[in-house]
Order: structure tokens, then sequence, then C-alpha cells
């Protein structure tokens, strides 16, 4: 997906401001980055034709922008080191590693309207 399509996205979006804050080279790796996320969860690369797709990888880009610290493994809070040990890994402030307003766009394009989860 080229950055000019994800400007245009973001050239009547409510985070315009803080999305063109980003210097172009910065906003180009979260866009890659945001786009390998989109991809994964559709299992296909995103299309730029697609409105839904676009907007999905649009707000993972702003997303990744504004949480450049978030990572899939988190950081360690504990170790515990007797017999076959333990760590414990928590994100910081708990952030979910997709976008909520990208995983809305992601479930319309699915079709998903339910989510499991295991508690």
């Amino acid at each position: 997906m080229e950055l000019d399509t994800i400007n245009t996205f973001f050239d009547d979006h409510l985070l315009k401001v803080e999305y063109y804050n980003f210097d172009s080279p910065l906003r180009e790796s979260a866009l890659h980055m945001a786009e390998r996320d989109v991809a994964a969860e559709l299992g296909r690369a995103p299309d730029d034709n697609e409105y839904l797709e676009v907007a999905a990888v649009g707000e993972q880009t702003i997303y990744l922008l504004q949480h450049p610290d978030q990572n899939d493994t988190g950081r360690i809070v504990s170790e515990h080191v007797e017999g076959v040990g333990s760590r414990t890994y928590a994100r910081d402030r708990d952030l979910p590693g997709i976008a909520p307003r990208a995983r809305r766009y992601l479930r319309a394009l699915t079709g998903a309207t339910l989510t499991l989860a295991r508690g």
C-alpha cells in the first residue's frame, strides 16, 4: 500500500494533525508494519481499492505511531528460576496488538460478529 493512499485516508480523519506531526519516513515505516498486521489478520495482503481494508491499515498505522513501544511479548515483569522456572510478561497499559478501530473494520471484512474468549 502506498503512503499516498494512507495520507488520503487521513486527510479527513479526526487524528489528521497527530498523524501529520510524524515525519514521512516514520509514517511510512508504521504503514508497512500496519499493512503486515492487517495482512496477518486477513490472511492476504490488503487491497488499496477496498475502503475497509485501507481504513484498517490506516487505523493500525496511527495506533503504531502513537504506541511505538508496544510489542508482541511485552516486557518481563517477573522471573522465577526454580525447577523449570517461569516468566511473566506484561504489556504497558495492556494495549492490544491491533487497534480497536482497525479490529472493527477487520470484523466487517471477514463477517465476524462474535468474539469468543476463554476465561
